[in-house]
């Protein structure tokens, strides 16, 4: 999550439940017109959206009266299965448990945990940045006064808190921190006897092995001045590393947002050129060997084009797809009014229209369901649609059906098939056709010009091999499960 912007608005109202949209279409999270049924200070701000282990959405910000319950300050617990918002907790004398805004949530076995610039919950004062809910009950972790928490992330029952604080446990706890259930533990140090980011930690990742990765405004990670604005813990050797190899600073602005796919570390926020590509502004990609940008403007910037500088708020990950927020006009040529794009893996694309007023600040992918927050209005020109919306993404489409083959020729092999059942709200672009010797370890992928004909000649194959035929049909959107596999003899 980022940061970025201010001025962000939420409206949910306690209404009947509200189904996933349509494929390609927006939808609300409550009927009527969202400001109507709001309450009495607007603009409010919201920062993001996620889904708890209970199936029910938590929303969260600087808000207050969400839904016109006096508890839903800040934090707001929306139940899909009845359309209903309500608060969790209160300070004790009627209103919500949070006395100031709240800028992430995570759960760590069971336990909810909100990070956020309020210095009391529940009502109990001293409660700063952190708070864990147990599911009756608010408590603070100690975390040191005036704490501004913007980050979380967990991993093997570990919660890493960042954001910009002091001493979190000890001397070393600056900026970041790893909380245990019980304990405090910094990860690494400056050499010089503070911790070892030097300045605010904007997002979080972290993986099972001990990993934890960190983008931000820092300067300095470890005492590596080369390992600013994002950077990387290695437990093994108890140091941070900045992300790539190549000598120097390869980020010079910061970081806001941060998702990891694998080796694959995807970055977003304000920077320029990074890893030394003219093409990689705003949003770029470490594959685990090089820096790698996502198309460009043709004009040898990058591909997020805006009349002010550029940049990402908010990356998520949907299947083979990036979809990327922030302030931007257009994407290598395709035109957009919303800031919200779409990277499929060698082109951009857009969603429907939506028009909303300002920038959008967050994503989150649920399912197949995109929500966005900002401080937008009528999105998708929908009332109640304000500060929150949903998007019903397309899919990959449904497997080709009924593959078969026939003998065509000598070293030849022809295959016929039928379309999926279903595309998923996005056409088929191309079949895949792959094949292998029987008893082959490894399949081949057939070359072709991309086609939506059902039936394809495959060459090259050694006259009288036994070969495994599979058809996959693919969209924008991705690629589908495998066909039914066909085994024939090549003539």
């Amino acid at each position: 999550m980022s940061l970025a912007a201010i001025g962000l608005a939420l409206t949910i109202a306690a209404s009947a439940a509200a189904a996933s949209p349509a494929t390609g279409t927006w939808g609300a999270l409550a009927t009527g017109d969202g400001p109507a049924l709001w309450g009495p200070s607007q603009p409010n701000f919201v920062y993001g959206v996620h889904k708890g282990p209970d199936g029910k959405l938590y929303i969260f910000g600087n808000f207050e009266n969400a839904g016109g319950d006096p508890t839903a300050d800040h934090l707001a617990v929306y139940d899909p299965a009845t359309g209903t918002v309500r608060g969790l907790g209160s300070n004790g004398a009627g209103n919500g448990a949070f006395n100031d805004r709240v800028y992430a949530v995570t759960w760590v076995n069971g336990i909810l945990y909100a990070g956020g610039a309020f210095t009391s919950a529940a009502g109990i004062a001293g409660v700063d940045g952190l708070a864990a809910w147990n599911g009756t009950s608010w408590s603070g972790r100690g975390m040191p006064a005036a704490s501004d928490v913007t980050a979380l992330a967990t991993a093997n029952g570990h919660l890493y808190v960042g954001g910009s604080f002091a001493n979190a446990g000890d001397a070393f706890g600056d900026n970041l921190s790893d909380w245990d259930g019980y304990t405090w533990t910094s990860l690494g140090s400056n050499g010089a006897g503070n911790g070892a980011l030097n300045a605010h930690v904007w997002t979080l990742a972290a993986l099972p092995d001990g990993r934890v990765y960190a983008g931000g405004s820092f300067t300095s990670a470890g005492g590596n001045v080369e390992a600013n604005y994002a950077a990387w813990f290695d437990p093994g050797s108890d140091s941070w590393e900045k992300i790539g190899t190549a000598a120097g600073s390869p980020l010079n602005a910061a970081v806001w947002t941060m998702a990891l796919i694998g080796n694959r570390v995807i970055l977003g926020g304000a920077f320029s050129n990074a890893g030394g590509l003219a093409t990689a502004d705003a949003i770029a990609e470490w594959t685990g060997t090089a820096w790698k940008a996502y198309g460009s403007d043709g004009a040898g910037g990058g591909a997020l084009v805006s009349i002010s500088t550029p940049y990402v708020n908010s990356v998520a990950v949907y299947g083979s797809n990036i979809l990327v927020s922030g302030l931007f006009d257009s994407t290598a040529g395709v035109e957009f009014t919303d800031g919200i794009a779409v990277w499929n893996g060698s082109k951009w694309m857009a969603l429907a229209q939506s028009n909303p007023t300002n920038d959008p600040w967050f994503l989150e992918a649920i399912g197949r369901d995109l929500y966005v927050t900002g401080s937008f209005t009528n999105l998708g020109a929908i009332p109640a649609a304000d500060g929150i919306g949903a998007y019903g993404l397309p899919a990959a489409p449904s497997a080709a059906r009924s593959l078969a083959a026939a003998t065509a020729g000598s070293k030849k092999v022809k295959l016929t098939w039928a379309a999926p059942a279903t595309s998923n709200g996005a056409a088929v672009t191309d079949y895949v056709i792959k094949y292998r010797k029987l008893g082959a370890l490894s399949w081949s992928t057939f070359v072709h010009v991309a086609s939506t004909l059902k039936t394809a000649t495959v060459t090259g194959l050694t006259s009288g091999a036994t070969y495994q035929f599979q058809v996959f049909a693919k969209s924008d959107w991705g690629t589908a499960a495998g066909s039914a596999i066909v085994v024939k003899k090549a003539l």
